[in-house]
């Protein structure tokens, strides 16, 4: 009973983590609002799309910095804690040193790709904010280990609102493009001060060699899986820059920016929630009904998406103007594709939160590449036609979902037929 109650106790932590994350996506994603209101006023189509294009790269570049030491250390024992905190601070400078030369590669790679010097500059110049994040690495991570998400999310959305805030001011004050590079840096700065001194308990680094390895090849499953979630969250962006004209493309990113980009950060903050919660329940031993309460919240998360993306219709022309509203359509669809992503996310979550990373890969790398795959068969030439193709990359996932469930519970039920007849032949035997 006791146990039981403990584990009460932890979901209304969980439900309470969740509203404090949503709380901080939600203001942050109003003033991104004002954001890609600015934007859309300053920029043309074609330099919104380039302003998509290269935050869409930097994105797939930083999502690797969730695969550093964060997980092992939100996750590991606690006898464990100490070497992996300390070991930890030395591999976050070699991811962060490592994911500054991969997007300074990266930025010729898309420069030349796509013919764009405006790109290749300014994702060369975004690179240099990883160099940032070792300083306050290992503090955020106890911090969310130790589930103190009221402090993270204080935090976490003062340096969203400063970077959202900043974007409409540069681009008033004539930086153009190189506004959202600026922001980048006043978010990275900003981070630095406010989780340096964070009231977690502190470590001195250590080199060990042979426990870095371990604690990199683990990052590094991560890594692949980090990055094929990223693919499948970007991978429309990059076909579509190439294969549709610069302007239909400024609009299809506008679409994704405006919908399903808020879709995502309320998914981000449910599982950022949603991770240390299984961790500690897993570490409990009570983690069946942990998971029962997580995808509880997984369906009213949806309901949101749900909410959203029918609603598009009415606020896209009322807050963005008539010239996006051919957009509105492709923000219904694009929320709707997001359900179908959230189920994926809560599932791997899950995974990831057993320790079974390399299941988690395996879930991640089939399914995106599936998606991936699907758009580019689609071959699509219009904005609606972009929408459907992710729709219908993204469908694949609870497709299987519930086809393995039937399955299964067929299999259950011809199981429990057969033992009452074999039963039945005993008892008439007898």
């Amino acid at each position: 009973m006791k146990l039981f109650r403990k584990l009460e106790a932890k979901s209304k932590q969980l439900v309470v983590n969740v509203m404090w994350l949503l709380g901080t996506e939600v203001t942050a994603r109003a003033t991104r609002l004002l954001t890609i209101i600015a934007m859309a006023f300053y920029l043309s189509p074609t330099e919104y799309g380039i302003v998509m294009l290269t935050l869409a790269a930097n994105d797939v570049v930083r999502l690797v910095l969730r695969c550093g030491a964060g997980a092992q250390i939100v996750q590991c024992a606690e006898e464990e804690l100490t070497r992996y905190c300390r070991n930890g601070m030395s591999v976050q400078w070699i991811v962060c040193s490592s994911l500054t030369l991969i997007q300074i590669a990266v930025s010729q790679v898309f420069g030349m790709f796509y013919d764009s010097p405006q790109v290749q500059e300014l994702l060369f110049a975004m690179s240099f904010v990883y160099l940032l994040y070792p300083l306050t690495s290992v503090q955020v991570y106890l911090v969310q280990r130790e589930a103190k998400l009221d402090y993270f999310s204080i935090r976490n959305g003062s340096c969203l609102l400063a970077e959202n805030l900043s974007i409409p001011v540069f681009l008033w004050l004539g930086a153009g493009l190189w506004s959202i590079v600026l922001s980048k840096f006043l978010f990275g700065i900003l981070w630095t001060i406010l989780f340096i001194n964070a009231p977690v308990k502190r470590y001195s680094p250590v080199f060990e060699p042979q426990f870095i390895v371990q604690m990199l090849k683990n990052s590094g499953r991560l890594v692949t899986t980090e990055l094929s979630r990223a693919l499948r969250l970007h991978s429309d962006v990059f076909v579509a820059a190439k294969l549709i004209q610069p302007e239909m493309f400024g609009l299809y990113a506008f679409a994704k920016s405006a919908g399903i980009g808020v879709s995502q950060a309320i998914s981000n903050a449910f599982n950022a929630a949603l991770f240390p919660y299984l961790c500690q329940s897993h570490r409990d031993g009570v983690s069946t009904k942990a998971v029962r309460n997580g995808l509880f919240l997984m369906v009213g998360v949806a309901c949101l998406f749900l909410v959203q993306g029918f609603a598009a219709p009415i606020y896209v022309p009322m807050i963005f103007g008539e010239k996006w509203l051919l957009a509105a359509d492709v923000i219904t669809i694009l929320c709707t594709a997001a359900i179908c992503l959230l189920m994926l996310d809560t599932y791997c979550n899950i995974q990831r939160a057993k320790g079974q990373f390399q299941s988690e890969l395996n879930t991640r790398f089939v399914f995106s590449s599936l998606a991936v795959a699907t758009f580019l068969l689609w071959q699509p030439d219009s904005l609606e036609q972009c929408a459907y193709a992710v729709l219908a990359g993204s469908a694949i996932w609870p497709a299987y979902f519930v086809i393995c469930k039937l399955t299964q519970l067929n299999t259950t039920n011809s199981r429990t037929v057969v033992s009452e007849e074999e039963r039945s032949c005993v008892t008439k035997a007898q």
